[in-house]
């Protein structure tokens, strides 16, 4: 054979007779290429034709079906990848919200904690001073009314403190589900390119 044959897509198939020649043998092949989308190839060859010459003609069959269905699954494969963008989208907006809400709780508490060390501070001086200004003598000691006061915030500071710590686990309790959640996602997506990157070079193979 020489080079110009080599090169010629047609140059293995026997041309069908027109006189008085057996009748063709007729193929076709049907392939899925989505929900309730058939792809029918029909073509036909000599009956003289060699074996080779019979598979030459169906690769060029799948080729093309092959070719189809690429860029049907290429389609689905956009829609899968626009639909899984939406959800991370969602995803992070979620957990931006998730823990925006968590650091107002946090930030109330703090500010709880703060509120409660300044009011001690605030009892303990003044009932300081007041024993100060009554001239008793001897080592000041607060007064059990002043350290009623002072123990009564201190319980609202555990309250607080123990509130911050719930929070803080529920807060990386969400972080490690959701970092598994967009480790899922980033898997799916990889996938997706894969397969979009495959199938984009069958498409140009066979152009």
């Amino acid at each position: 054979m020489d080079g110009k044959a080599a090169n010629n897509p047609n140059a293995n198939i026997v041309p069908l007779k027109k006189d008085g020649a057996a009748p063709a043998i007729g193929t076709s092949l049907q392939v899925q290429i989505g929900d309730g989308r058939v792809f029918v190839l029909q073509t036909h060859f000599a009956q003289e034709a060699t074996v080779a010459q019979q598979n030459k003609l169906l690769d060029r069959m799948f080729l093309a079906a092959d070719r189809v269905k690429a860029r049907y699954d290429l389609e689905a494969i956009e829609d899968k990848l626009a639909q899984l963008d939406r959800l991370l989208k969602r995803y992070r907006e979620d957990k931006a919200k998730a823990d925006a809400e968590a650091q107002g709780k946090k930030n109330h508490w703090e500010k709880k904690i703060a509120d409660c060390l300044a009011e001690q501070a605030k009892i303990r001086n003044e009932d300081a001073a007041n024993h100060e200004s009554t001239g008793r003598r001897g080592a000041y000691q607060i007064s059990q009314r002043a350290l009623g006061k002072v123990n009564a915030f201190a319980n609202d500071i555990n309250r607080a403190r123990a509130e911050i710590e719930k929070i803080e686990n529920e807060r990386k309790q969400h972080e490690s589900q959701m970092a598994q959640t967009f480790e899922r996602c980033e898997e799916d997506r990889a996938g997706l390119l894969k397969q979009k990157t495959d199938k984009g070079r069958l498409l140009n193979a066979a152009e």
